[in-house]
C-alpha cells in the first residue's frame, strides 16, 4: 500500500530524528573518552606504596639502569638482567677496573674505561666480547649489536668498528695533533654512522671538532670513513649524541647543534640559550637539556624535537641529584624527593619518599625501583 503524503512526511521525520539522536550520541561519546584521555594524561598522583622490600641489597657496587621491562645491575665483576623484585633473569661474570654502560635500543654494552674489555648484552643475555690490546677510552653500541670502541696507545687514538656478530670491519687511526682528542662517541641506531668529538687547545684557545663516519657504502673510498666534519673555534663540544630517526646533536656550554642525513650529516641549526647547562639527555625522539637560567629565573628543564623545536618547558623548584629518561616521561630525584615529568610537561608525581635515594629506575605501569642505603624497593604510584 503507498504512504499518504502525511504519513510520508512522518516516516522521514522520524528516521531524521534517529540519525540525529545518533550523531548526537556518538559526538558524547567521542568528548566524553576525550575527556578520558587528557585527566589520564595530565592526573598526578599524591601517594606510593612500595611492593616489595630486598634489605640486603650492595647499592654501591652496582649502577641501576632501565633496560626494556626490566633492571640492569651492571658492576666491576658482573652485570645481571633482574626483574623489579631483584629475581635474577641472567648473569654474566667477568674482571673489570672501571666499568662504564651504554645504551641503544635493545642493546647495551658495558666496557672496562682503561681497560681491554667490552661485552655486550641484549635482553636475552651475553651477545658478544670484545677484547682490545689498546686500552679504551669509550666505547659505543648500536641497536643492531654492532660497536664501536675507541682505544688510546699513548700516541695515537683508534677507532675499531665491529658488526653484530664481533668481527672487525674497520680501524680507523686518528691523530691527536690533527683532530684533537676524543671525548665523546656514538653509534647511530642502524649503525651505519659514528660520530666524535674531539676537543683541541692551540695558542690557549679551544677548538672543537664534530666528526661523523660513515661504515656503508657511503663510506666506502672516502679517507677513513669521514663523510663530514664541523669546527668550532672557542667552543668546548663535550658530548655528542644520536636521536632514532638519525639526526644527532652536538652539546656545548650555552645550546646544541643539530646534524640530520643518514648518509652525510650536515648541520642544520643552533639552539641557543641564555643561561648554563646543567645537564643533557636524548631518548629516541627527543632532545632534553637542564639551563641555570640568570637573573634568578631558576632552573629549567627544556624538551625539544629532532628538528629543534621546542616541545616542553618547565621551571623546577628543587635541586636535583639524578635524572632518569624513559620514552614517556622524565624522572628526577634528589636524596628524599622523586619528581616524575610526563613529555607532554605535566607532573605525574612530587612527593617525598620515606627512604633516601641513591638511585632510581623508571619502569613500566607507574613502578619505580628505589636504591636505597642497603635496599633495592619497588613501588608503585597510586
Amino acid at each position: 500500500m503507498a504512504l499518504t503524503r502525511s504519513e510520508n512526511r512522518r516516516h522521514i521525520s522520524s528516521s531524521g530524528r534517529k540519525r540525529i539522536i545518533f550523531l548526537a550520541v556518538g559526538a558524547l561519546v567521542v568528548c566524553a573518552v576525550l575527556i578520558i584521555i587528557h585527566v589520564i594524561s595530565n592526573w598526578q598522583f599524591k601517594s606510593y606504596s612500595e611492593r616489595y622490600i630486598d634489605s640486603n641489597e650492595n647499592v654501591n657496587a652496582y649502577s641501576y639502569y632501565q633496560f626494556g621491562d626490566n633492571v640492569l645491575k651492571a658492576a666491576s665483576d658482573q652485570t645481571s638482567y633482574v626483574t623489579d623484585r631483584n629475581e635474577i633473569i641472567w648473569t654474566d661474570r667477568y674482571d673489570m677496573t672501571d666499568p662504564q654502560t651504554v645504551f641503544c635500543g635493545d642493546h647495551c654494552a658495558v666496557y672496562d674505561r682503561n681497560g681491554n674489555l667490552v661485552r655486550i648484552y641484549d635482553k636475552n643475555g651475553l651477545k658478544n666480547s670484545i677484547e682490545t690490546t689498546v686500552p679504551m677510552v669509550t666505547a659505543s653500541v648500536s641497536d643492531k649489536g654492532g660497536a664501536a670502541v675507541l682505544t688510546d696507545d699513548g700516541n695515537n687514538v683508534w677507532i675499531d668498528y665491529y658488526d653484530a656478530s664481533g668481527e672487525l670491519i674497520s680501524t680507523i687511526k686518528s691523530q691527536v695533533t690533527a683532530n684533537g682528542y676524543p671525548v665523546s662517541m656514538t653509534l647511530s641506531y642502524d649503525g651505519v654512522l659514528l660520530a666524535v668529538s674531539y676537543i683541541s687547545i692551540y695558542n690557549g684557545e679551544y677548538y672543537s671538532n664534530i666528526v661523523f663516519y660513515n661504515f656503508g657504502s657511503e663510506g666506502k673510498g672516502r679517507t677513513n670513513n669521514i663523510v663530514s666534519s664541523f669546527n668550532y673555534e672557542n667552543e668546548l663540544v663535550p658530548a655528542v649524541r644520536f636521536l632514532e630517526n638519525g639526526s644527532a646533536a652536538a652539546f656545548c656550554e650555552d645550546g646544541f647543534y643539530l646534524y640530520s642525513g643518514k648518509q652525510v650529516p650536515e648541520e642544520n641549526g643552533f639552539v641557543e640559550s641564555e643561561g648554563q647547562l646543567l645537564s643533557t639527555f636524548v631518548s629516541r625522539d627527543n632532545i632534553g637539556v637542564i639551563w641555570d637560567m640568570p637573573k634568578s629565573e631558576g632552573t629549567v628543564l627544556e624538551l625539544y624535537d629532532a628538528s629543534g623545536k621546542l616541545k616542553m618547558s618547565k621551571t623546577l623548584s628543587f635541586s636535583y641529584t639524578s635524572i632518569d629518561v624513559t620514552n614517556d616521561e622524565i624522572v628526577l630525584s634528589n636524596v628524599g624527593q622523586l619528581y616524575v615529568l610526563r613529555k607532554n610537561g605535566s607532573v605525574k608525581y612530587d612527593g617525598n619518599l620515606d627512604v633516601l635515594i641513591k638511585d632510581i629506575v623508571a619502569l613500566k605501569n607507574n613502578r619505580f625501583v628505589v636504591l636505597g642505603e642497603g635496599s633495592f624497593r619497588l613501588i608503585t604510584l597510586g
